[in-house]
């Protein structure tokens, strides 16, 4: 009986057929491809729900999860160097307010601030030439 126990994330089953770590690494690779989960069964020669099942046995979360954690992970590094609206565009948002709503929930603060963020710790100086008050 104890083998009918309801399965946590933390006790998944490693592997499955693959194909799931096939999308995730052409969402990898390229964060803004608008390819949809049925398209990516039909190129794989899978059904969609056996892909939706690999990528909850392989990452622990559906396709539309991962997909927005890569994008989001993507978009820390562009927002650096690019503006908000193109960084949406890029990595694949259709528009500038669905970028900053997903990334406010993900991460807790808008893009505007986290750009203020990286260029306030560009703009200070180092710890070490800091004076130091006795």
């Amino acid at each position: 009986m104890a083998g009918l126990a309801p399965r946590t994330v933390d006790d998944r089953q490693p592997g499955g057929s693959g194909v799931a770590v096939t999308v995730a690494m052409a969402l990898a690779h390229d964060p803004g491809d608008p390819t949809r989960l049925d398209e990516w069964a039909e190129r794989l020669h899978v059904s969609v729900k056996t892909l939706q099942r690999d990528f909850v046995r392989e990452f622990g979360m559906s396709y539309t999860r991962l997909r927005t954690r890569l994008r989001l992970r993507a978009s820390l590094a562009l927002l650096e160097i690019r503006p908000v609206g193109e960084v949406a565009h890029r990595i694949g948002y259709a528009s500038p307010s669905a970028f900053v709503a997903a990334f406010a929930r993900e991460y807790g603060y808008t893009p505007g601030r986290a750009d203020a963020r990286i260029h306030a710790d560009a703009a200070a100086p180092p710890p070490s030439s800091r004076s130091r008050v006795s």
